[in-house]
């Protein structure tokens, strides 16, 4: 039952917890902080009318873009899973109601959804905090613009982790590539092949700490190089190094295997097991367990001189039903969530003493605004052979990630794939680092010149691809029209629909990933065009002038390539 009900014209607040107080204040029309203080806990409800509304974002939707019941409840978000943030938008793509809060240290809950007894809009957020800011945005901008002032906001004396533009460039993965079966004669014979590419970064992932070859994470935990598969891993490092390759080092965290020697060394500092894995999940709240992980890194970091870590299944870090209670007299911090900040921030300062460009990669879901602290890659969950997926994805990270580089899941393909298909799978990756999962051994004659066409042309673009002004259109039909624009270049991906493309800058490239063979664009009428079309392989196809023209229909393959230039 409410404790008391305010009413701040449309909206309704209705406090559930005691002894809360709230103040409100108006930053702009449309915009205000509701700024909440409470002896430990904090909940509410806020309600609106439900106008003009046709989808909803929030961090890991993935395609789930529909408006939700508010029956369905609240989700879970801490530290390293998701970010507290929904938005509401119209077919317009104009946002109508955005909801954040700053309450990014602990454990929170945000549900939100239409109340079907009257057709409302409600949202409840509850947290075990004294104090709590609540940012509502009602402003009709475009919804994306809405999310990254969000992001801002909660940046406020945050520092991020460095990337360099370097770190952008394209990326080999071996884990599809070849799982757990890797070896050192096998990155040596990547090394030509790469160079050639222009690729100049192998993550290394899961495989090389262990000779068994059968997945799970049995043998995690005591992090030494398996000899059989990597006689002299010093000489490989070094060997890469020569090539101007850089090496990042795959490490499961939280893990620590049943068939390891440290399995006995952590008995009774673990959260819980997964017997499914044959691992455990360590327990981050003793001082011990943090100090053993760092020196494990540091120990591998300083011996072999790799360039960066892949830190995977850090969201695996969570109290469950059978972890112990806090032990006051044995552990240093109360909370999961205050030892893993307490971890990657000792880590943090330890490995940019050592490399101020070292790489850390992390993966959804722990890509919050307090993760960008903390690594410099933000990748996209596992989702192999799905384009589509990554396209999603990764526009949904880089409006969650202000300037923290994004990174594709790893692409894969079948080794008797059409061009096209391949073409596809790599452009999903555009607005993104791409890592790339298939040997160039094992690729057609076809296939390499369909990914030597696409490094060369992201390589080209990078700056705009990555660091310009995104705008995925659309959320509600998982963008089929996505911008990125800097200066005077913009580069337009169409994915689907029939959408006409503005001709608003001197050089316009469009990529066709769609089936539709033709795409309209808006001309200047004063203006004279260049245009040049190529096929997916960067083969010529066409080459056109536009003259006086208001509209035209261009004819472009699938997977193709249209650059426009206005002469």
């Amino acid at each position: 039952m409410a404790k008391y009900l305010i009413r701040v014209k449309r909206m309704k607040l209705d406090i559930l917890s005691s002894d809360t107080t709230v103040e409100t204040q108006k930053m702009e029309p449309g915009l205000k902080l509701l700024i909440f203080s409470s002896p430990g806990e904090i909940i509410f409800d806020l309600t609106w009318p439900m106008f003009d509304i046709d989808g909803q974002w929030y961090p890991l939707k993935q395609f789930d873009n529909t408006i939700h019941p508010d029956w369905v409840g609240p989700v879970s978000i801490s530290p390293h899973r998701s970010a507290p943030v929904v938005s509401y938008y119209n077919r317009q793509g104009e946002n109508r109601l955005t909801v954040a809060h700053d309450g990014l240290t602990a454990i929170t809950e945000l549900g939100a959804g239409v109340h079907e007894e009257d057709g409302t809009l409600r949202v409840r957020i509850s947290a075990k905090l004294d104090a709590l800011t609540v940012r509502i945005d009602e402003r009709p901008i475009e919804y994306q613009n809405a999310i990254r002032e969000v992001v801002n906001w909660w940046q406020r004396g945050i520092s991020n982790y460095p990337s360099v533009p370097s770190q952008r460039g394209t990326v080999f993965s071996t884990w599809y590539a070849y799982h757990q079966d890797i070896s050192q004669v096998i990155l040596e014979k990547l090394i030509p092949d790469l160079v050639e590419l222009g690729i100049h970064t192998i993550i290394l992932d899961d495989g090389w700490q262990t000779d068994d070859n059968h997945r799970g994470y049995a043998y995690t935990g005591d992090w030494d190089v398996a000899k059989s598969k990597f006689p002299d891993f010093g000489k490989l490092v070094s060997e890469l190094h020569e090539n101007g390759i850089k090496l990042v080092v795959w490490f499961s965290v939280p893990y620590v295997g049943m068939a390891s020697r440290r399995w006995q060394e952590v008995t009774g500092r673990m959260l819980y097991e997964l017997p499914e894995e044959r691992c455990g999940v360590l327990d981050i709240r003793f001082q011990s367990v943090i100090d053993e992980l760092i020196g494990q890194y540091l120990e591998f970091i300083d011996k072999y001189h790799v360039d960066g870590l892949k830190l995977d299944f850090i969201d695996a870090f969570r109290q469950a039903s059978t972890s112990p209670v806090f032990d006051r007299g044995k552990m240093q911090y109360v909370t999961v969530e205050d030892g893993l900040l307490t971890l990657l921030s000792s880590l943090k300062e330890q490995v940019l003493q050592r490399n101020p460009n070292f790489f850390i990669e992390f993966r959804q879901s722990y890509i919050g605004p307090l993760m960008r602290q903390f690594a410099n890659a933000f990748r996209v969950a596992d989702c192999p052979y799905s384009a589509q997926t990554n396209h999603v994805e990764i526009c949904d990270l880089r409006l969650l990630s202000g300037n923290t580089p994004v990174h594709s899941d790893m692409i894969m393909w079948h080794p008797d794939e059409r061009p096209e298909a391949v073409a596809l799978q790599l452009q999903a990756t555009l607005f993104g680092v791409l890592q790339l999962s298939v040997p160039p051994a094992r690729m057609t004659k076809n296939q390499r010149q369909v990914v030597q066409r696409h490094l060369s042309l992201i390589r080209k673009y990078q700056d705009v691809l990555q660091e310009g002004y995104l705008r995925p259109t659309h959320p509600e039909l998982n963008y089929p029209m996505v911008y990125a624009t800097m200066d005077d270049t913009t580069f337009v991906q169409l994915s689907g629909g029939d959408y006409p493309v503005a001709l608003n800058t001197k050089h316009v490239v469009i990529c066709n990933s769609s089936t539709t063979k033709s795409t309209r664009v808006i001309c200047n009428p004063l203006a004279e065009y260049q245009v040049t079309i190529t096929d997916c392989s960067g083969h010529l196809t066409r080459r056109m002038h536009l003259i006086n023209q208001h509209e035209a229909t261009l004819l472009q393959e699938v997977a193709g390539i249209t650059t426009i230039d206005i002469l």
